[in-house]
C-alpha cells in the first residue's frame, strides 16, 4: 500500500448538515439546500490552509488511486456528533483543495475516531 501524506485541518470539526438554509433556484424556481456563511467561510479557510501544506508534499497531487484514510477529530465542545457526519467536511475539502481527485477514492476510514 502506498503511504498517503498527513494533512491537518485546524479548528473545531464542522458538520455540514447543521444550519443549512433552503434556497430557491432563480432560473427554475426549485428549492435546494444551500451552504451557511459559517460553512462557506470554513471551507475557504481550510482549503487555503491545505494548499499551504501541499507545498511541502513531494508526492504528485491530486491522488488518483484508492486510499485508506484515518480522521482524528478533536472537538472543543461536548456536543454530540455522529462520526459519519464528521467525515463529510474533510472529504469534501480534500477534494476541493486538489489533494484527492475525487472523494469516491476513499475506500475506508479505518481507525477514525472522535477524541
Amino acid at each position: 500500500m502506498i503511504p498517503v501524506p498527513d494533512f491537518i485541518i485546524k479548528g473545531n470539526p464542522i458538520i455540514k448538515k447543521n444550519g443549512r438554509p433552503v434556497l430557491v433556484n432563480r432560473r427554475t424556481g426549485r428549492p435546494f439546500i444551500g451552504k451557511s456563511k459559517k460553512l462557506k467561510d470554513a471551507e475557504v479557510e481550510t482549503i487555503q490552509d491545505l494548499k499551504i501544506q501541499m507545498r511541502e508534499i513531494a508526492e504528485p497531487l491530486p491522488l488518483t488511486y484508492k486510499i485508506h484514510i484515518t480522521f482524528l477529530f478533536y472537538r472543543r465542545t461536548r456536543a454530540r456528533a455522529d462520526l459519519s457526519n464528521l467525515y463529510e467536511f474533510p472529504q469534501d475539502v480534500l477534494q476541493e483543495a486538489g489533494i484527492i481527485l475525487n472523494d469516491q477514492l476513499i475506500e475506508s476510514h479505518d481507525g477514525s475516531r472522535k477524541l
